[in-house]
C-alpha cells in the first residue's frame, strides 16, 4: 500500500558491555550488533525512520551509548532518534538528563525495570519523582516491563499525568503459556490512561518465544480495541524478536493483524504515532 514504516524500536549494542545479558546471551543475540546487521534485517522493508532504545550498559551511563549512535546516525541517516537511559530513581536524574538533552538525537528515556525483583519497582516513590521530571524535559518515557509488573505501572501513570508514557512489546503478556489475566485487566487500566501508548512488538521472554498469528492474534486484538489506533506505536524489537520471528514476517503478520483499521488507521501505528511521541520530521 505504499507505506512508509517508522521502526520505533530496535537496538545495537557492543555484546561485552552489557550489564544483565539475560535474553541477550542466547544465539543469534550474544555477539556485536550493529547498524549493517539491522540494515541486511530491514533490506526490502521500506523504512522511513528507526528508532534506537538503550540496552543496559556496564558502568551504567547512559551518555556514552548516545555519543556512539551519534556516530552511527551520522553515516546512516534513517537512524533519527534514541531513547537513552536515565537513572529516574536517584537523585542524580537531573544531572543525567542534562547531559542527555544536549544530545539532539535523544527522543525519549528508558530506565529498564523488567529485571527489577521488586515487581512495584515503577510505583516507588522515587522512580515516579523521575518519571514525573521528564514532563519538563518534553521527554517520553518508555516502560519495559513483564506483565507481572503492569499493576505498579498503572500507579505510576496515574501519578504523572504530565508525562507521557510508552508501555513497550503490549507489556509482555506469558504468551507461550496463553495467560491472559491479570495481563488484560491492567492494560484495559492503562488503556484509560490518556497519556500511555503501547508498542505493538514482538514479545522475547526467552528462547523460542511463539510468535504465530494463531498464538498472537488475540493479544494483538486486545491492544487494538483498548488502545486504538492513535495509541499504538509498531515496532521491530530487532534483533531481541529474532527469538520469536524474522524482521519481513513480523512485518507482514503485522500489517494482516491490524488490516482492520483500515489505511488511515495503519497509517497512524506504523508511521504517524511515532513521528509524533520521537518528533521525527
Amino acid at each position: 500500500m505504499g507505506l512508509q514504516l517508522i521502526d520505533s524500536h530496535f537496538h545495537l549494542w557492543k555484546h561485552d558491555t552489557l550489564l544483565v545479558p539475560g535474553s541477550l546471551s542466547l544465539p543469534p543475540l550474544n555477539r556485536d550488533i550493529n547498524w549493517e546487521d539491522y540494515a541486511a534485517a530491514t533490506d526490502g522493508v521500506d523504512i522511513a525512520a528507526s528508532v534506537m532504545v538503550q540496552v543496559d550498559h556496564a558502568p551504567v551511563d547512559g551518555e556514552p551509548e548516545v555519543e556512539w549512535i551519534e556516530t552511527v546516525a551520522a553515516e546512516h541517516p534513517t537512524l533519527k532518534a534514541v531513547v537513552a537511559w536515565a537513572p529516574l530513581e536517584t537523585e542524580a536524574r537531573k544531572e543525567h538528563l542534562d547531559r542527555l538533552v544536549r544530545h539532539a538525537i535523544v527522543r525519549g528515556i528508558r530506565r529498564n525495570t523488567q529485571h527489577e525483583p521488586d515487581p512495584g519497582f515503577c510505583a516507588q516513590p522515587e522512580f515516579i519523582a523521575g518519571a514525573a521530571v521528564l514532563a519538563d524535559y518534553g521527554l517520553p518515557c518508555d516502560l519495559c516491563v513483564l506483565a507481572e509488573q503492569l499493576e505498579a505501572v498503572v500507579a505510576l501513570a496515574r501519578a504523572c499525568p504530565q508525562t507521557t508514557f510508552v508501555l513497550n512489546h503490549i507489556g509482555k503478556p506469558d504468551i507461550r503459556n496463553h495467560v491472559t489475566e491479570p495481563w488484560r485487566t491492567h492494560m484495559a487500566a492503562l488503556a484509560d490512561l490518556g497519556n500511555v501508548y503501547c508498542k505493538l512488538s514482538p514479545v522475547a521472554r526467552g528462547e523460542n518465544s511463539p510468535w504465530s498469528k494463531e498464538a498472537i492474534a488475540g493479544y494483538v486484538e486486545t491492544v487494538i480495541g483498548l488502545f486504538g489506533s492513535d495509541r499504538i506505536l509498531w515496532a521491530s524489537n530487532w534483533p531481541v524478536s529474532l527469538l520469536a520471528t524474522e524482521y519481513r514476517a513480523w512485518v507482514d503478520l503485522a500489517m494482516d493483524l491490524t488490516s482492520g483499521l483500515g489505511s488511515e488507521g495503519q497509517k497512524a501505528v506504523f508511521h504517524d504515532n511515532a513521528a509524533g511521541i520521537y518528533r521525527i520530521g
